[in-house]
């Protein structure tokens, strides 16, 4: 395949299953923690949040005590961006759906509020135009005006913009050594209020 070819989702889902086998993480069925909350304060509802690993089990009892407290959202500092990654991450319910999430938000990282006509743009582009029905139609989409949509984004934008050729695969195996270090530093987590 020609690096200047379009990829239809079934070989850029191959390359990234691919990168998969030398990054473990991203193949881990478990992406997000789900944690139930049996008393809040107000009725039923939805939050997300990003925690980093190494403070997992501190910041999950903060954001419980938060929410129970009365508080409707939880102050972690994350844009809505990155918090609906984290939605999106925990409400995937298949590999492939997962994948997509990943490669939209690593894309839109570098598309949004920039442009360009060359060709790392358009692979970008190409990419989530592929990627974004996979989920969207069952799950949604980020807010037109998100402009982060992780807690770090890992990779120098530099190599995006100063090399104007990067391919789709080569997009394709970033967004996942992305994916790869966000997940190694941070866990997506859904708290549930019944």
């Amino acid at each position: 395949m020609n690096k200047n070819d379009t990829m239809k989702w079934e070989d850029i889902y191959k390359v990234w299953k691919w990168e998969m086998c030398k990054f473990p993480v991203l193949s881990a069925q478990k992406y997000c923690l789900k944690t139930e909350i049996s008393k809040p304060r107000f009725g039923p509802c939805y939050s997300f949040n990003w925690i980093e690993k190494e403070r997992e089990k501190e910041s999950i009892e903060s954001d419980v005590a938060a929410l129970t407290s009365g508080r409707m959202e939880i102050e972690a500092g994350w844009s809505k961006g990155t918090i609906r990654t984290a939605a999106l991450l925990c409400s995937c319910e298949k590999e492939e759906e997962f994948a997509a999430v990943w490669i939209c938000a690593f894309v839109l990282s570098l598309t949004r509020g920039r442009s360009g006509g060359d060709e790392t743009h358009r692979n970008a582009f190409n990419l989530e135009y592929e990627a974004a029905p996979v989920f969207a139609r069952k799950y949604g989409y980020w807010h037109s005006n998100s402009r982060e949509f992780f807690p770090e984004f890992y990779i120098p934008m530099e190599l995006f913009w100063e090399d104007k050729k990067l391919s789709v695969s080569a997009l394709v195996k970033l967004a996942a050594l992305n994916a790869a270090v966000v997940i190694g530093n941070y866990t997506p987590v859904e708290y549930k209020k019944i």
